[in-house]
């Protein structure tokens, strides 16, 4: 991720070089903001505690994956998603040892873990929009949960997979991938179905509401 003069990613590119050198749990808004040269404000403005500045890591993240991704529309969904999920990766790898040392580290910060379970989840879906993938209703939310354990198990291969060119993070994304879409080839038809007998069902609701509606009050309430 290039240098910025924007006060979060200068706060970020702070966090992430003592994370590097220090470790995570050396990491703090405060410090960061010190380190970038930034007053205190801007640390509470940007991330007012750790949690919010990992969110603002993972933010990050997923920018500079949106700016450089180039799908071609023509290419199979497959094809885009491990596009997508291995610039992310390339992205990672400018800031290896930073985000190691959270993979490390996190664990042993249960709130801040737990907190950072909704971000990925948003993260996961911009990668499917990102991959021209939509992920609305019920199947939707099912392909973003499913993404997430996808995201976290190719993770740890990338974690100790320290070859120049990611060699075995892209065969464990590939595979883990042709899994998810025998998966999806199933399961997607049947989550379809019931995304259709809800929106059937809430039509159903607003139609008796609207009659009720319409038909005024009742001869007992009249009277």
């Amino acid at each position: 991720m290039a240098k910025s003069t924007d006060p979060s990613e200068k706060l970020v590119e702070a966090a992430l070089d003592i994370a590097a050198e220090q470790g995570w749990r050396r990491v703090s808004p405060a410090g960061a903001a010190a380190r970038a040269g930034l007053g205190i404000a801007h640390a509470y403005d940007c991330a007012g505690d750790r949690g919010r500045l990992l969110a603002l890591i993972v933010r990050s993240v997923d920018l500079a994956v949106l700016r450089r991704i180039d799908v071609e529309d023509e290419d199979p969904a497959r094809e885009r998603l491990f596009d997508v999920l291995m610039t992310r990766f390339d992205v990672l790898n400018e800031h290896r040892d930073a985000f190691l040392s959270i993979l490390l580290e996190l664990p042993e910060s249960p709130a801040v873990a737990l907190c950072s379970v909704p971000r990925l989840e948003t993260s996961m879906r911009w990668m499917l929009e990102a991959a021209g993938i939509e992920a609305r209703g019920v199947a939707g939310g099912a392909t973003v949960r499913g993404l997430c354990l996808l995201w976290i198990a190719v993770l740890r291969v990338w974690a100790a997979d320290d070859s120049a060119d990611m060699a075995r993070t892209m065969a464990a994304l590939d595979q883990r991938l042709s899994q998810a879409e025998q998966w999806a080839s199933s399961l997607t038809p049947r989550l379809e179905a019931l995304d259709r007998f809800f929106v059937r069902a809430a039509e159903t609701a607003r139609s008796r509401g609207k009659r009720k509606v319409d038909s005024g009050p009742t001869d007992e309430l009249q009277a």
